[in-house]
């Protein structure tokens, strides 16, 4: 099931000048086979320059147990192979409340931790599910800033004490939202990562109209006035 998708990975990188973290969203069914895949993926990628680095697994489902012995295990197996490109860690379902199970690669200073952050989720996932109807309004006297910064406290408290390098790589909020939302809620949580010094990606470019930032240009200048303060 892999080959594929990785021999498709090789035609985009020679069609594009684009530097790729290579995730795993769908693992084998059994995990005991992914520090495997990743050997296999690390061989052969570890001396391109256009990988940025791999992300072990989207939004691990185990506990917190299972998903620290499982994110140590397939670390030491990529470095084992490459020791270049950077290695992106997670926590359960890589949810800020959870920042502090975060398994912390002390000795690898190219270790990223990951966010991702759908807070409050009526907000974000509003009319992508039953559940979160619109509309809902940000900010408000409940939900704003402040209590943006209080949600992601975990993970900042986490980065102080470690001293380490937070990877923000999904964050969005759904296009059922009215514009002022999407514009106030994406300004706010990007604000708190650039003073953070997180690095971050916006979800999800052209992968679904439910996120998509190009159909409203007001919101897809927040993120291209951002861009171009980012460096990798």
């Amino acid at each position: 099931w892999l080959e594929p998708y990785l021999d498709h990975l090789d035609t985009l990188l020679v069609r594009m000048d684009v530097r790729v973290i290579i995730c795993i969203f769908t693992p084998p069914e059994d995990l005991d086979l992914l520090p495997a895949v990743w050997r296999y993926i690390a061989n052969r990628f570890k001396n391109s320059s256009q990988i940025y680095g791999y992300d072990i697994l989207n939004e691990p489902k185990g506990t917190v147990g299972q998903t620290k012995v499982l994110m140590h295990t397939c670390h030491n197996t990529i470095r084992s192979v490459d020791t270049k490109h950077r290695i992106l860690i997670s926590c359960p379902h890589s949810n800020p409340s959870n920042f502090s199970k975060t398994y912390f690669q002390e000795r690898d200073s190219k270790c990223l931790y990951v966010l991702h952050m759908y807070s409050p989720l009526k907000l974000t996932h509003q009319g992508v599910y039953p559940q979160y109807p619109p509309p809902v309004i940000y900010p408000t006297a409940r939900c704003n800033k402040a209590w943006l910064i209080k949600t992601l406290k975990p993970v900042r408290d986490f980065q102080v004490k470690n001293k380490a390098r937070i990877f923000m790589n999904e964050f969005s909020i759904s296009t059922f939202a009215d514009v002022n939302s999407r514009v106030n809620y994406l300004t706010d949580v990007i604000s708190i990562a650039q003073k953070y010094g997180w690095h971050w990606c916006y979800h999800a470019w052209r992968e679904s109209l439910v996120w998509n930032a190009e159909n409203e240009p007001r919101v897809l200048k927040v993120l291209t006035d951002q861009f171009k303060k980012n460096v990798l």
